[in-house]
């Protein structure tokens, strides 16, 4: 679960932990050069009020790591047999709202933020892109998943506990009550990378 709302207003947290990385690590070191390029890419997004697949995938990651630290659910995912679930779970929700999760293509949807001066819409991409892939459930989709989950209950032994999470990151996000909260799959197919 991610809270796009949290994560735009987070650049005091970035720039804290920043410092922090550069005077324990170096500013070389690769911690502190991705806490400097997450820092600048929340401004990018401020600006430009749109995130593409590689970016929502490292907003994710800074929300886990960084912003929220273990406050928000979120579980990793690795090995081929948790990827051929998620591959699985795509073509088998067909025109549900699962199918935000595993998009066949890249297509666009939006969260609404508060973070641009006022209310407004955050374009996020979803789908494959080069080595990230990208699932995105905003709010007014999580309403309806109990019962598209429920459509695909018969394959759970197939999926695997994968639906069992989705059910659950799903009431969470719903109890948040907030339109920023979405469910988020971000994943990496760089070896030894686990999706979440």
């Amino acid at each position: 679960m991610i809270d796009f709302q949290a994560v735009l207003t987070s650049q005091a947290v970035l720039a804290e932990a920043l410092a922090k990385a550069g005077m324990g690590f170096g500013q070389r070191h690769p911690h502190t050069r991705a806490l400097r390029d997450g820092y600048h890419l929340v401004a990018r997004i401020l600006w430009s009020r749109r995130a593409s697949i590689p970016e929502v995938h490292d907003l994710a990651w800074l929300d886990h790591t960084v912003v929220s630290e273990g406050a928000r659910l979120g579980k990793p995912y690795a090995g081929p047999e948790d990827a051929g679930r998620w591959e699985r779970l795509g073509p088998s929700a067909g025109d549900t709202t699962l199918r935000g999760l595993a998009p066949p293509q890249e297509e666009w949807t939006e969260v609404l933020v508060e973070a641009f001066g006022g209310t407004g819409p955050l374009k996020l991409a979803r789908g494959r892109s080069g080595s990230f892939e990208v699932g995105v459930l905003t709010q007014p989709e999580l309403i309806g998943l109990s019962e598209n989950v429920a459509r695909v209950r018969p394959r759970a032994e197939e999926l695997g506990p994968v639906l069992d999470d989705i059910e659950a990151f799903a009431a969470a996000a719903r109890r948040a009550g907030r339109p920023g909260v979405a469910l988020v799959f971000a994943a990496s197919s760089f070896e030894g990378d686990a999706a979440e």
